[in-house]
């Protein structure tokens, strides 16, 4: 497994295709049990995901540390392969990673506008999912001053905009600290249109993010020659 691993951490589709064991893709390949598909996922290599999707691999594995495919894409910014795993049924678009956060927290904060878009097509998206401090993803766009992200959020009608985290933050407040006059004043206009029930699990909080494995090694780099 170690050198199929570092074939799909490269994206060395070939050497993927040439090392890869039916019914065994799914095995943990590392120390923090990522599988070949997460360490493919992380590092973008849409056409190596693609392969290890029709060849069998499934994208809702979990690993150790609680990462999934979908959630080291979209924390990475890898648009190509978020379209890929976020069309797949069989993934968890609001499955929380080791920290807490779920794909559209973690890509709305690091102003991943693409991502964004994407994991708003998904009807079973819970978009208003916070994390140990109450913050959602329009609250963590806006608070980073990504104006379009939070713009986009806000535009969808299963977002609550009125909101406010365990600190007494909301959107608007969360918008005027980052400079964001306007996007501010429009955030506090929509507060009060009516939007439609949320479902209970859209604002659970996060648990406590789980500690890493203690015996957790650093991720392994592709040796050269693989």
């Amino acid at each position: 497994m170690e050198s199929l691993y570092a074939a799909a951490h490269s994206g060395d589709l070939e050497a993927v295709r040439a090392r890869a064991v039916p019914g065994r893709l799914d095995e943990p390949a590392n120390a923090l049990g990522w599988t070949v598909l997460m360490a493919a996922a992380a590092q973008g290599h849409g056409e190596v995901v693609r392969w290890l999707l029709d060849a069998g691999a499934r994208p809702d594995v979990v690993s150790d540390g609680v990462d999934t495919a979908l959630s080291l894409a979209a924390t990475r910014g890898h648009v190509e392969v978020v379209r890929l795993l976020s069309t797949d049924e069989r993934v968890d678009v609001n499955a929380r990673d080791g920290s807490g956060w779920t794909s559209l927290q973690a890509a709305s904060l690091r102003g991943h506008d693409e991502i964004v878009a994407l994991l708003l097509k998904r009807d079973d998206l819970a978009a208003n999912m916070a994390d140990t401090d109450g913050r959602t993803a329009l609250i963590w766009a806006a608070s980073a001053g990504h104006e379009w992200i939070a713009r986009r959020l806000a535009a969808d009608t299963r977002v609550s905009v009125a909101h406010t985290a365990t600190d007494g933050i909301n959107a608007a407040a969360a918008a005027r600290d980052a400079g964001l006059e306007e996007l501010a004043a429009e955030l506090e206009r929509l507060e009060s249109e009516d939007r439609p029930s949320l479902r209970p699990s859209d604002l659970d909080v996060a648990p406590p993010a789980r500690p890493a494995p203690t015996n957790a090694r650093p991720i392994r780099e592709p040796k050269r020659g693989f």
